[in-house]
């Protein structure tokens, strides 16, 4: 569901690039996108952060994604949103398009959501994702605004992928995109 794989290369004196925290992005902070759009190697198009924690049915799954209107088209996928700074603050992962082509809306997974989804897929060989009765879900970090907002403590949550609509979470009100904060036994 992530779109991220952990490549392991057997290599000496590598350089790896640092990474940002991506809670701290801010929205209009200057960014780059690097990728190899339609195999053109190397090509960095350069943009703004449009938004932060983005999400919504158009982005199915994703959620908490950064936008970006820095050019990303096919190709781009997997390649480093990286700051002025030189650190990553996300890894390009799809763009929103009628045509397929770059319309300024880009989207990348955080920093923080990747660098726990590699340290799953390191330690486990996957990531915990799953179902429950119908109900697809799994970790997803949150946006320390958006917990303080809601008095959110945790660093991630539960979050429903999809769920069918003859399950018994459904007929409960329980939705995609929905938060589950806490599990209980019904009386």
């Amino acid at each position: 569901l992530s779109d991220l794989a952990v490549v392991k290369i057997d290599a000496q004196g590598l350089t790896t690039l640092p990474w940002a925290d991506s809670d701290k992005v801010r929205i209009a902070e200057w960014v780059l996108a690097i990728g190899n759009p339609f195999s053109f190697n190397q090509t960095v198009t350069l943009g703004i952060v449009s938004a932060v924690g983005r999400q919504g049915a158009q982005l199915g799954a994703y959620g908490q994604m950064i936008q970006t209107d820095a050019a990303i088209n096919p190709g781009n996928s997997g390649g480093a949103l990286v700051n002025a700074r030189g650190e990553l603050v996300g890894i390009n992962t799809m763009i929103y398009s009628r045509t397929g082509g770059s319309e300024g809306l880009g989207f990348a997974i955080p920093a923080n959501t990747a660098q726990r989804i590699m340290k799953e897929l390191i330690a486990n060989g996957a990531v915990n994702w799953g179902t429950l009765l119908d109900v697809e879900y799994g970790d997803q970090a949150i946006n320390t605004r958006v917990a303080r907002q809601y008095g959110i403590t945790a660093e991630s949550l539960v979050m429903v992928f999809g769920l069918s609509t003859s399950s018994p979470a459904y007929r409960a009100g329980l939705r995609a995109d929905d938060f589950i904060l806490k599990i209980g036994r019904a009386h």
